[in-house]
């Protein structure tokens, strides 16, 4: 397991763990793997396997515009049903296909068969360690807890804060808003992290310049090695009394910066 600092995070190995990772799969289907409407399959099957469990595709036979895996909980929460609803109804994208997997059954190079991942509030973090560090595959991280672990900066918060200050209005997660923003419907303990070198804090708390509420890093950023595929760390979301539209829009802008989709 990795340590849960960033510089845990060895990217310069990503290569060879993707190769060995491509190889075990065409040999356990004997070359004969396909990606389908319904998910990884092996002869054209429409189930996915993950750590030996099979996942039912939600896409109902409609070839899917992008495949998000959403890595949850063993006991999902309401906030999991939120996010997998906020990511079928984003217009931009439409035809979302949502596989909500247990963090303890992640495999990463199956992982990197999506188009995004993205990590829960509700996702333990012992369950899911470093497991996901070198894949990929763009990743949304809305635990604050695995930060460190996920190759972005250590977690930090703002004390007794509800607002904002959006700090890059020129990049697409803004999606053109500026100013003071309130995405808290009280005053608590607000979730952000550092801004590694490299990064860019997209937004800020009002109350602590130094807690990006959203920050976000482009491929081949170097942290310990360059970045493989863009990633994105937004903790504010762990709390229900922040799940405002307000801040379903930076997750909006998030998911489609990600998905290199224009907002």
């Amino acid at each position: 397991m990795l340590a849960a600092t960033a510089s845990a995070c060895d990217f310069a190995t990503v290569d060879l763990l993707s190769e060995q990772g491509a190889k075990s799969i065409d040999e356990a289907t004997g070359g004969a793997t396909s990606l389908s409407s319904g998910g990884l399959s092996a002869g054209g099957g429409s189930t996915e396997s993950f750590g030996g469990t099979t996942m039912q595709g939600g896409t109902d036979g409609a070839a899917p515009s992008f495949r998000v895996l959403l890595v949850v909980d063993d006991l999902r929460i309401s906030t999991d049903d939120a996010i997998e609803s906020r990511l079928r109804s984003l217009s931009q994208a439409p035809g979302i296909d949502v596989e909500s997997v247990p963090e303890d059954l992640v495999v990463p190079e199956e992982a990197e068969l999506f188009d995004l991942v993205v990590i829960s509030p509700s996702a333990d973090a012992d369950g899911i360690g470093g497991s996901l560090a070198l894949v990929r595959t763009p990743v949304l991280v809305l635990e604050s807890r695995i930060f460190g672990r996920m190759g972005l900066g250590g977690r930090r918060t703002s004390p007794s804060d509800s607002q904002v200050v959006v700090a890059s209005p020129e990049h697409p997660i803004a999606q053109g808003r500026t100013g003071t923003i309130t995405i808290c419907d009280s005053a608590i303990e607000l979730e952000g992290q550092e801004t590694l070198t490299g990064g860019v804090a997209v937004v800020q708390a009002s109350l602590n310049t130094q807690a990006a509420a959203v920050a976000a890093y482009d491929e081949g950023v170097d942290i310990n090695g360059p970045l493989p595929e863009r990633r994105v760390g937004m903790g504010v979301l762990r709390n229900a009394s922040c799940q405002s539209e307000e801040a379903w829009k930076f997750f909006d802008g998030a998911v489609l910066w990600l998905l290199r989709i224009p907002a």
